[in-house]
């Protein structure tokens, strides 16, 4: 569905009224007003029309040849056109100067609008629900932890939509990996088992047939599915016929009853890390056979027009206090809130991708800087021709103008590559970012990105522009500017230099940021995490092998295929997992030790239970602390059993032998067999949790009649063994799907994307500040050499080596570096609380960092001073006491 027009209305009206004024710096004073009413007025009035948003604000294009005719008194079009042959002529005259000023602005417009089409797609671009600002999810926290959100648990979620008025629809969604049999072969799908108002929450028409009612849902209920518009297209071949259809999802026939519209965009609260919702089925049961304390659900809902966000939230805590009441156990310390949408499924990026923003703008800031000095160097030579052109006749309005002229053309040219760069940027930025990017789909070129370009172009020419044009004609008019070519005040020798110092310190600030980020994500992926991660791959096992089989015959399978899998030639060893750890699963259950008396209501302890297969320990390399590790024995005709994290045996028993204590899990006894090592089982950052591993035929929820993980450890390139583990899977039975086969190095990777794509994108600035720098340093030393031309042939002369004359001009860029590398350490430092949290066992204002930092830039800075101190080294004396 599109997108609503009006929806995208105001944005484009803000982008045309700053370019109003922007453009308006250049109309003469007394007319700037009347003149900046006007444009404004008509505007508005062209965004209120009823045209589409595309074609209403045609009339902005106007605003800059408008202003550039009112500031040259009644200049005609034909004279604009003169002016901008004029400024091409010029600029052809010299080509390296041209080269090297669009390259740097393209470069600095280029790297920002690659970054805004990141941050319009992720963090601008509005979801297509009608009124999707009412749209929330509705997380559940501890009392204690509010800033805490996670899921909630069946029965509160369908208990609050029940009780509360402020909401029209409150649904709830659980993650569903079903396997779809489709023309003799088996397809694994991403999918999600929500409650019968789902799609009523998010109010989008169905591409074909009709969305799931409440009567879909509950107990008994005959099974129906929704297709994602992608999975419709691509799997089914977009055949309209689909809808009442019977499809086979784990070995269940399911009928089809509808398709979601193409535009309709899941928030995916279920899904892992850069995965996307294909299909859809309702929940199988009603709310009071589920478990209140189980907490796999996520919520959503619709506020009500007229209802306040705060008047919801009000509401949905007098609810949960009153289930608190009703459910002590499940309830006491916890309740629910309301989030923003967006806000959660942007996540971290939002914070991250601001920070990336404001440093791209930095890296702009250092290519205006480059080009301004690049510019002012050029006024001086130009002083001699402004002033001749005056003495002829000529106004100095008008020279400011042209001059003025010369910088838009840059502008433009530059923002022509920019926008040739960001093509090419996007896409790279997208693949770099991986699953650390949200909403990756809606990242391109885009209308918006146009007009940031646009506006980003005009305004560099401003910024660049406006100094170096008014030093050129300033003065012109004198018979001393006639007289001697090149001459600098000292006001204009302070600017240039100021401006290399700027552009010095503010690439401090992006080295510094880079180097902290690139050490928070080496530390990231060196830390210990309990696992010995290389060498091990995870193989998802689908459950369609398993459904047919009793938990005897289920365990009698894996036994099976670990055994064949354990004697392939490279491979270590081998076992199964339900959950792998550093995958974004979780299962948090209460675990209550027996020799303790029951805890009050919301005191229960909580561990991650995972169901295991013999070896997954040992294939993942935890260690055996004490006792046994867990085998084929142990099935559910046997005693109950479990090995525990030293953590968890630690807490739970302090100072205590753990080996043969006893746990109670969802009313299941359990007995201590053995202790392992602690793992970080979310990955680096994340503190070990306490850790109970059961044998899957004695886990009281599912036994081994699912399909569990792989973990198997090869001895060389792990991923050479794919093909024989899906051969021996094919062997015992094809009909079983595999998905997800990864290594924990790639599982490690995943989880440190978003620490990956910002450093190395912030290294990327920082290497394009350094650069830019180089070449700033370089322009003024070349240009002080030009200035100093007869006094360093005098001193030549005078019998100065040519080393003396190297080492003094490069002092004079070493001042420089010095100075900037100073000024931008101590602007770093002041930064440094935006960085914080970012950073992972290493402080922002960390002494050698700062250090090393200034060393490497001032080493690589002077690299600018080598081609002007030769060139000063190279003077011919004689030539110089004759010039001028």
């Amino acid at each position: 569905m599109p997108k609503p027009d009006g929806a995208a209305a105001p944005w484009r009206l803000r982008l045309a009224l700053l370019l109003v004024r922007l453009a308006g710096v250049i109309v003469p004073r007394a007319d700037r007003e009347d003149w900046r009413a006007e444009w404004e007025g008509e505007l508005r009035a062209s965004a209120a029309g009823p045209e589409p948003a595309l074609r209403r604000l045609r009339a902005v294009w106007g605003v800059i040849p408008d202003a550039y005719h009112l500031s040259r008194e009644g200049l005609s079009m034909g004279q604009i056109a003169g002016d901008i042959r004029y400024a091409f002529r010029s600029l052809r005259k010299r080509p390296g100067f041209a080269a090297v000023a669009v390259a740097t602005l393209g470069i600095g417009i280029g790297a920002n609008a690659v970054l805004f089409s990141v941050v319009n797609g992720v963090l601008l671009s509005p979801f297509p629900y009608p009124e999707a600002e009412r749209v929330v999810r509705v997380v559940g926290f501890w009392k204690e932890r509010s800033d805490i959100g996670g899921n909630v648990s069946y029965p509160n979620l369908s208990d609050v939509d029940r009780l509360a008025s402020s909401f029209s629809d409150v649904a709830g969604a659980q993650f569903w990996r079903p396997a779809l049999l489709l023309e003799g072969s088996t397809r694994v799908l991403i999918g999600s088992t929500v409650t019968g108002n789902y799609f009523d929450v998010f109010g989008m028409p169905p591409a074909l047939g009709r969305l799931f009612r409440d009567d879909d849902a509950g107990g008994g209920r005959a099974p129906t599915v929704v297709l994602g518009y992608r999975l419709w297209a691509t799997a089914f071949n977009g055949d309209s016929g689909i809808v009442g259809r019977t499809i086979t999802l784990n070995n269940t026939p399911y009928t089809v009853l509808g398709v979601t519209a193409e535009a309709y965009e899941d928030p995916e609260f279920s899904a892992g890390p850069g995965e996307h919702v294909e299909v859809w089925r309702t929940v199988d049961m009603n709310p009071a056979d589920g478990f209140r304390s189980g907490r796999s659900w996520v919520g959503a809902a619709r506020i009500r027009p007229g209802v306040g966000r705060e008047a919801a939230e009000q509401e949905l805590g007098v609810i949960m206090a009153r289930l608190a009441e009703e459910y002590p156990e499940e309830n006491a310390k916890r309740t629910m809130g309301l989030t923003d949408l967006k806000g959660d499924v942007v996540g971290s990026a939002r914070p991250a991708l601001l920070l990336l923003l404001g440093a791209v703008g930095v890296v702009l800031l250092i290519a205006c800087a480059n080009v301004a000095s690049l510019l002012l160097s050029r006024a001086l030579e130009r002083r001699h021709e402004m002033a001749i052109r005056m003495a002829l006749g000529g106004r100095r309005a008008r020279l400011l103008g042209q001059l003025m002229v010369e910088s838009i053309l840059l502008a433009a040219l530059g923002g022509t590559l920019g926008l040739a760069i960001a093509a090419a940027g996007t896409s790279a930025v997208v693949t770099l970012a991986g699953t650390a990017l949200p909403r990756a789909e809606h990242v391109h070129l885009s209308l918006p990105v146009l007009w940031f370009t646009l506006v980003v172009a005009i305004a560099t020419a401003l910024v660049f522009g406006l100094a170096p044009a008014y030093h050129a004609v300033r003065g012109a008019d004198s018979a001393a500017a006639m007289a001697v070519r090149t001459s600098a005040s000292k006001e204009t020798r302070r600017l240039h230099r100021g401006l290399v110092v700027g552009e010095i310190a503010l690439s401090m600030v992006l080295l510094v940021g880079a180097t902290l980020l690139v050490t928070t994500l080496r530390r990231l992926t060196t830390t210990d995490l309990g696992l010995d991660r290389p060498g091990v791959i995870a193989v998802g096992l689908h459950g369609a092998g398993w459904w047919d089989l009793e938990n005897d015959a289920a365990t009698v399978r894996y036994r099976e295929i670990l055994e064949r899998i354990d004697a392939l030639p490279g491979v270590e060893g081998a076992g199964a997992i339900d959950i792998v750890p550093l995958s974004s699963g979780f299962s948090c259950d209460g675990v209550r030790p027996e020799d303790r008396p029951p805890p009050a209501p919301g005191e229960g302890h909580c561990a991650e239970v995972r169901a295991v297969m013999p070896g997954a320990t040992e294939a993942l390399g935890i260690p055996l602390r004490a006792g046994r590790p867990l085998a084929f024995a142990d099935d559910e005709h046997s005693p109950r059993v479990m090995v525990v994290s030293a953590g968890m045996a630690e807490s739970f028993w302090p100072g205590k032998d753990p080996i043969g204590e006893r746990a109670s899990i969802h009313g299941e006894s359990f007995e201590v067999v053995g202790v392992v090592g602690d793992i970080s089982t979310f990955g680096p950052g994340e503190a070990a949790r306490p850790m109970v591993y059961l044998a899957a035929a004695q886990e009281p929820w599912n036994g081994s009649a699912r399909g569990l993980n792989l973990l198997v450890r090869g001895a060389s390139d792990v991923s050479a063994l794919v093909g024989p583990i899906r051969e021996v899977i094919r062997s015992i039975d094809p009909t079983i799907p595999l998905f997800g086969i990864r290594t924990l190095d790639d599982l490690l990777s995943e989880r440190t994307a978003g620490a990956r794509f910002r450093s190395v994108v912030l290294s990327g600035f920082a290497g394009v500040a350094l650069l830019l720098a180089v070449v700033g340093i370089g322009g003024v030393l070349a240009y002080a050499v030009r200035q100093r031309y007869k006094e360093l042939g005098i001193r030549q002369a005078l019998g100065a080596s040519p080393g003396r004359l190297r080492a003094m001009i490069v002092g004079e860029g070493l001042g420089l570096v010095l100075v900037g590398a100073g000024v931008g350490a101590v602007a770093a430092l002041g930064l440094s609380s935006l960085l914080r949290p970012f950073l992972f066992e290493v402080s922002a204002r960390e002494p050698v960092i700062l250090l090393g930092g200034a060393v490497f830039l001032t080493a690589t800075v002077l690299l600018g001073c080598y081609f002007p101190a030769r060139r000063a080294a190279r003077i011919d004396p004689v030539a110089a006491l004759r010039s001028e």
